[in-house]
């Protein structure tokens, strides 16, 4: 690529990650970002293995048949059946100064219910740092992109990420994700951030520089993804994040789309 045309580039880009760190400050004060936080948080926190078993449903978010009532005002339609889970069954118990105290004793089984299955009022929109938008002709270059750096994809319900990428240098991605979603994996590859032999950065900073990074790939080509600024709000990204982290950023994002390039055919 002439030097010109990288110096060029990287200056755009720049501007580009500019224009989102704004955007991800005010996505900190905004009504729908403000309206997410407080519905997610009354979802309950389940555990690892939980997770497990209800993304084997692939259900996006649940909650009890009293909790859908309850808190969301809304209903387990007719005829839905349950997703089974494990709940800890607690039981008063003396400790050694005669005091109660609640002791762990085993597990039961009970039954949540995903969105999906509910009906009633509702619910602001949950999925606000997803950005959706799917291009066939950038997917396939990012695909043999990937593929000439060593990378296998696999597409499979990946639970509640989008994406994710490991040390065995493996994609895993949902197959509905959007474009950016595998954008954002090959930065993090770039960035060094699957490597065992990498110092080990914070995870708001790797988030920040795949984020960013794919997000200033996809407005090269020509498509916003609108769920960047929020994602990065939710990550807690802020103006120093950016700035510390705008030269690998500006880097990552020139060899993605210069990847891009030689593979659009």
């Amino acid at each position: 690529m002439a030097k010109y045309k990288v110096e060029n580039l990287k200056a755009k880009i720049n501007k580009i990650i500019e224009g989102l760190e704004t955007e991800t400050e005010n996505a900190k004060f905004s009504k729908d970002f403000e309206n997410y936080l407080q519905t997610v948080g009354k979802f309950h926190n389940y555990s690892f293995l939980n997770q497990f078993l209800i993304g084997l449903r692939n259900a996006s978010h649940v909650a009890g048949f009293n909790a859908w009532k309850q808190k969301f005002n809304r209903h387990v339609k007719s005829g839905e059946a349950g997703i089974p889970i494990f709940a800890p069954i607690l039981v008063n118990r003396e400790n050694e100064d005669g005091e109660k105290v609640k002791r762990l004793v085993g597990f039961k089984i009970v039954y949540v219910w995903d969105i999906s299955q509910t009906d009633g009022e509702e619910i602001p929109e949950l999925n606000i740092w997803k950005s959706k938008n799917k291009n066939e002709v950038l997917e396939s270059a990012l695909r043999k992109y990937a593929k000439s750096l060593g990378l296998k994809i696999i597409s499979e319900n990946t639970g509640s990420a989008e994406g994710y990428i490991n040390t065995k240098k493996e994609i895993h991605i949902k197959p509905d994700a959007g474009t950016k979603t595998l954008a954002h994996e090959i930065a993090h590859y770039l960035c060094g951030h699957v490597s065992e032999n990498t110092p080990r950065l914070s995870h708001k900073i790797v988030e920040t520089q795949a984020e960013a990074s794919a997000y200033a790939v996809m407005y090269h080509f020509g498509i916003v993804a609108e769920g960047s600024k929020n994602y990065l709000a939710l990550t807690g990204t802020n103006h120093d994040d950016f700035r510390n982290s705008m030269q690998k950023i500006s880097k990552t994002a020139s060899k993605i789309i210069s990847g891009i390039e030689e593979n659009l055919q």
